[in-house]
């Protein structure tokens, strides 16, 4: 088994290149809006995450990440990935990511819904995030 789909019981989300690797713990989306909201060129990385909503793909996108492994994926993020050809491996594919209290639809992935362009979803996810009074750091 690959050691960074291993990592994924530690962390929840790995990047790789080239001997380069990033690894948070931090939950949902933040890790991944973090390395762009700080600027780093993550062009064909390889993002190995626990949990991939359409949130997290539509940032994979943005970040011109070139292949994405997870456990979970939901079909709203499969179909974005696969629009933007990006690679896609996973376990099990939901209808939609479950919320942390396990009784709806995440918030991030319910936010974005009807919205298809990568650079109002992601000020789309940045909005919602400053509602729920999330930080990202």
């Amino acid at each position: 088994m690959n050691k960074y789909i291993e990592l994924l019981s530690e962390y929840s989300l790995i990047l790789v290149k080239d001997g380069t690797c990033y690894k948070s713990k931090l939950s949902g989306v933040k890790p991944m809006l973090n390395y762009i909201l700080d600027g780093y060129d993550l062009t064909d990385f390889k993002a190995y995450d626990r949990v991939v909503g359409k949130g997290a793909a539509l940032l994979f996108v943005k970040a011109k990440i070139k292949e994405v492994y997870t456990k979970v994926i939901s079909k709203a993020a499969y179909e974005l990935l696969n629009k933007y050809n990006i690679k896609v491996t996973f376990l099990e594919m939901t209808p939609y990511i479950i919320n942390r209290n396990k009784d709806g639809k995440c918030l991030v992935e319910q936010a974005l819904e009807n919205v298809f362009d990568i650079e109002e979803g992601y000020h789309k996810i940045i909005s919602t995030l400053a509602k729920l009074g999330e930080k990202n750091d």
